[in-house]
């Protein structure tokens, strides 16, 4: 079907016409079966399938505003609807998440005062929106193939997730209503911005959203109602979508969206009738779906508030943490009738109950075996609802035990016997491990799957391949590289650096980069995924054992001949060293004596004793390494060891950071750098440095005069580059040649050589390249004034990203090129991992790359070098074709400089 291209340079589709928006790799095998849903919708004339339904979402709009044309609907002439701090047409339903205290409930507003909801006009309502808006979305969601919903349904299964407005909602528990006056065309004022939402007005992502769950936009007017289209612009993916009159879309809130003005036509129907543009969007907070929030459950006496944390909620977890007391609210227990049905309620109290009393149970001694029997609990609970008495249904996901294993009578002796044991304390205390699996569950083939639940195990697996496979179609990176406007009314900026963009006046070209590890892998025609894609990590084995070792010496740049005409090439030198933590001591202090690359008397001031204390002691700390702790991810999904991310700050890196950061602290102190910007450049060059440790690589830099504050003064220069002697070392290792002019004649002829060290077995990988760029960046963001250049927030998590990743972390790669390569632009970084932003990197470059940097002397051969790179950056932005080759290669496991 052919659309046309006609909202300003937008795919447009329609609810009406049964559009759909479909991944599909380029080169992949073009088969349906790997086709990954992103987006559809559902339109009106779908909810005549459910008269009730429909006539009820038709009385939507006209209970809302009161049915008169008034500057205010009635809903929010209510004082007691309060809306958004910051948007005066917002307005929360259902479930909202406080994060400072990681805490959900039920909305403020949801507060019943009354005995029962119903009583309560104002709650009425409210519970009324929610339902009919809710089982609107449902029926849409029905449309979804069966490997989007399922894993939704295990996680909301699992984490007893709220259903909110009716039972089958177990989408989205939380509900935002957004309320805005149409606006005369001679009103409009050009802005991003609608009026009354606020900054929510403005193109954004929701980045707080699950990764999971896609969010839905429900439309309750009636008819257009005398006003221009109205549509959703989803920026990234170059689609707009038509928000008909009780119409439901659907897409993740991770990506890019902005929605069009409420304008009025130009000849209208009814000049003397005020209306008003109402949605109601439905969405899914992550760390509520997840089961991660702490849950206000019940009130206490003293106006204090019984909450279920997450170390009381999650199945995975068996430690519980003292309860946390808060101030009075409303809470599911007394107020969640007012949001969702009787029965709703009622399943979720008991499950809450289930969570808090298995929590509490395993408070007991190890050796009781505590057990709480699912099959009974749930029965053990009654409710009159409507005329009848009623219990709840079996939690089939949840914690607790199911058939013999919490059965009483149930005798142990043989389970003693085989293990040669009298008593459950000696078996405990003689064979730890089996005592752990017993305390588990008595099925020895079940051992591994919490509480011996099947269902549960194979749940959490469904779950957490369908989180790896979304997490594959989120940006990685979003970059914005120019100041032209994406369309007249739309002008997009990048989440996170939103209001600085506005100040700045920055446009809206947007690059988005992908990583497509969980999509179908182009060579096998299989998906492929990955162990890492996200902020979600599987199990990795733990580091070994290193000693590093650190000196201090003196050296000139002369080679031991001192220039007395030119005194900063005096200075002192630090050496770290890595060995295995088995390696004998003579061996060490061999090597020790003569560092790799180092003059004849660097060590001539270092005493045997003195090698031998430090040996020593880095001996010992290699020794008292403990293996990272086991953490169990709170969305109660994944099974992880602590990631690279924990190992940065261990016992073997604290005296690294004592000894080789030292000369950064001193030279961002004399420069006057402000201390958060400071920060950011300091831990970035801890990443870089600790990928140079991980390496064996020795590490040679100076420390710059500390009496010396001149800007142009070469040891800053050597400040900056000190990292020269990790990457460039001609002694072990061959060059890897790069001529830009095989990517882009029409790129300055240059060939950058880049030394590498030698591994033996492994060849230079892009990793090695990457480190010196973010160098270079560092470099650049130096240039410009630290109080103007808003910080470098993030880059910590940024360096790791980019050194880390394997794979299809070249695509990231290759972004950071692209952005290098805008020579005189404004460029904004925004490393979306996926279920939460990272924080922003932000970097000002108003000067050319690095020519002409007041840092460096522009003859040096590391100015020259970066130079090249910059040569380089701009020719492989300016050629998709090797981009798309170099993704590949990198994918493939290959290395993607071989073939450059």
């Amino acid at each position: 079907m052919d659309f046309p291209f006609d909202i300003q340079g937008y795919l447009h589709l329609r609810p009406k016409s049964n559009d759909w928006i479909i991944l599909r790799n380029i080169c992949g095998s073009g088969n349906e079966k790997f086709d990954h849903v992103v987006s559809w919708a559902q339109s009106a004339e779908e909810l005549d399938a459910d008269p009730k339904l429909k006539a009820d979402m038709e009385g939507l709009y006209g209970e809302i505003t009161g049915g008169d044309h008034n500057e205010i609907t009635a809903f929010a002439s209510d004082e007691l609807n309060t809306p958004n701090k910051t948007s005066t047409g917002c307005f929360s339903l259902g479930v909202t998440f406080q994060t400072p205290r990681q805490l959900s409930a039920p909305s403020k507003d949801s507060k019943v005062k009354d005995v029962a909801p119903e009583l309560d006009a104002r709650i009425s309502l409210r519970k009324r929106i929610v339902n009919v808006v809710s089982r609107a979305s449902v029926m849409g969601f029905k449309k979804a193939p069966a490997e989007i919903v399922e894993p939704i349904e295990l996680q909301a299964e699992m984490t007893n997730l709220p259903r909110v407005g009716c039972e089958a909602n177990f989408f989205h528990p939380a509900f935002q209503m957004n309320i805005a006056r149409v606006l005369d065309p001679e009103d409009e004022n050009g802005g991003e911005a609608i009026e009354d939402l606020g900054n929510r007005g403005i193109g954004h992502a929701d980045c707080k959203d699950s990764l999971m769950v896609p969010s839905s936009v429900t439309t309750a007017n009636l008819s257009d109602q005398d006003m221009e289209p109205m549509y959703m612009y989803l920026v990234e993916l170059g689609i707009a979508w038509t928000l008909e009159p009780l119409s439901t879309i659907y897409f993740s809130g991770l990506r890019h969206h902005t929605s069009s003005k409420p304008i009025y036509q130009t000849n209208r129907a009814h000049p003397d009738k005020i209306f008003h543009r109402i949605v109601v969007i439905g969405y899914a907070p992550d760390t509520v779906a997840k089961g991660m929030d702490t849950v206000a459950f019940a009130n206490l006496p003293n106006k204090q508030l019984l909450t279920l944390g997450y170390d009381i909620r999650s199945p995975l977890l068996r430690d519980v943490t003292e309860s946390r007391v808060e101030a009075l609210q409303a809470t599911y227990a007394s107020d969640g009738a007012a949001i969702m049905e009787q029965q709703t309620q009622a399943k979720l109290i008991v499950r809450g109950l289930q969570q808090m009393c298995i929590s509490v149970l395993e408070q007991c001694p190890p050796t009781f075996l505590p057990r709480l029997n699912s099959d009974f609990f749930a029965k053990a609970f009654t409710f009159v609802i409507g005329e009848t008495r009623v219990d709840t249904p079996i939690w089939k996901y949840g914690p607790g035990s199911f058939g013999s294993d919490a059965l009483p009578g149930k005798s142990y002796r043989e389970v003693l016997e085989k293990h040669d044991c009298q008593t459950m304390a000696e078996l405990a205390l003689n064979k730890p491990k089996e005592f752990v699996q017993l305390m588990n569950t008595d099925d020895e083939e079940l051992q591994d799957v919490p509480y011996g639940n099947q269902a549960l195990g194979d749940a959490m697996k469904r779950c957490k391949e369908h989180m790896v496979e979304e997490s594959s179609t989120i940006p990685l990176v979003v970059a914005a590289v120019d100041k032209e406007k994406l369309n007249g009314r739309v002008s997009m900026t990048i989440q996170g650096a939103l209001f600085s963009a506005a100040n700045l006046g920055l446009g809206s070209i947007l690059t988005f980069v992908y990583s497509f590890s969980g999509l179908e892998n182009s060579a096998s025609g299989k998906k492929k995924r990955k162990k890492k894609v996200s902020n979600v990590t599987e199990a990795e084995e733990p580091p070994a054992k290193r000693i590093r070792v650190f000196f201090q010496g003196e050296q000139s740049d002369s080679d031991g001949e001192n220039n007395q005409e030119d005194d900063d090439r005096q200075h002192s030198t630090s050496v770290m060293m890595e060995f295995d933590a088995s390696t004998p001591e003579d061996v060490i202090k061999s090597k020790i004596r003569k560092p790799v690359g180092m003059g004849e008397n660097f060590m001539s001031k270092v005493t045997a004793e003195e090698v031998e204390k430090e040996v020593k002691a880095f001996q010992k700390a290699a020794s008292s390494l403990s293996k990272p702790k086991n953490s169990q991810l709170s969305n109660g999904l994944v099974g992880s060891t602590a990631d690279s991310l924990e190992r940065l700050g261990g016992a073997p890196f604290e005296g690294f950071q004592c000894q080789s950061l030292r000369s950064l602290d001193v030279a961002l102190k004399s420069l006057s750098v402000s201390v958060k910007t400071g920060k950011s450049i300091r831990l970035l060059a801890q990443v870089v440095l600790f990928e140079a440790v991980e390496r064996k690589v020795v590490l040679a830099w100076r420390e710059r005069d500390q009496q010396s504050s001149d800007w142009t003064d070469p040891a800053v220069s050597r400040l900056v580059f000190k990292f020269k002697k990790a990457f460039l070392d001609s002694r072990t290792a061959q060059p890897v040649v790069i001529d830009p002019d095989e990517l882009a004649p029409q790129c300055p002829s240059a060939t950058l050589t880049i030394n590498f060290p030698d591994r033996s077995t492994a060849r230079p990988t892009i990793h090695d390249t990457v480190s010196y760029v973010v160098l270079g960046i560092i470099a650049s963001t130096l240039n410009v004034n630290f109080d103007q250049a808003r910080t470098i927030r993030g880059s910590y998590f940024l360096a790791r990203r980019l050194i880390r990743l394997s794979g299809p972390s070249s695509l990231f790669v290759a972004s950071i090129f692209k952005a290098c390569a805008c020579l005189k632009n404004r460029v904004f970084f925004n490393c979306s991992g996926s279920t939460t932003a990272f924080s922003n990197l932000m970097i000002t470059q108003h000067t050319s790359f690095l020519p002409h940097h007041p840092f460096t002397d522009p003859n040096s051969d590391v100015a020259i070098a970066i130079q090249k790179l910059g040569q380089l950056a701009l020719a492989i932005a300016q050629s998709n074709t090797k981009l798309f080759d170099l993704a590949q290669k990198a994918a493939n496991q290959e290395d993607p400089l071989a073939s450059l």
